[in-house]
């Protein structure tokens, strides 16, 4: 899994949102440090702002955080890819489902 991939998370994410009328600003994107938990593993975070305007009111921006999980195991590779707003998933909710996926892709014995 190359860096790129959250570049490339984060376009589409801005892509999807804008083709609705909306505004997205991309706050930071990149790989980040996560646990071992399979031969192969790697991590991306994009934070955004999301600008959501309402007739009447001003606008107002929310943070979203997008987490990929990537994991391989033998010939087998799954990814985890959850988004929130604010911080987005607790860290604690995600090396659980990350984990639990991890065990999964090691008893596939792929």
């Amino acid at each position: 899994v190359k860096p790129a991939i959250a570049r490339c998370v984060a376009h589409f994410f801005r892509q999807g949102v804008e083709e609705e009328g909306g505004k997205v600003t991309i706050v930071k994107q990149g790989r980040i440090a996560y646990p071992k938990v399979a031969p192969r593993t790697a991590a991306f975070r994009v934070v955004a702002h999301l600008t959501v305007e309402q007739p009447g009111q001003a606008p107002a921006k929310v943070p979203v955080t997008i987490h990929l999980i990537a994991l391989g195991h033998g010939r087998g590779e799954a990814a985890l890819m959850t988004m929130g707003i604010g911080n987005g998933v607790p860290a604690a909710d995600l090396r659980a489902l990350v984990k639990l996926m991890a065990v999964r892709l090691a008893a596939a014995k792929l």
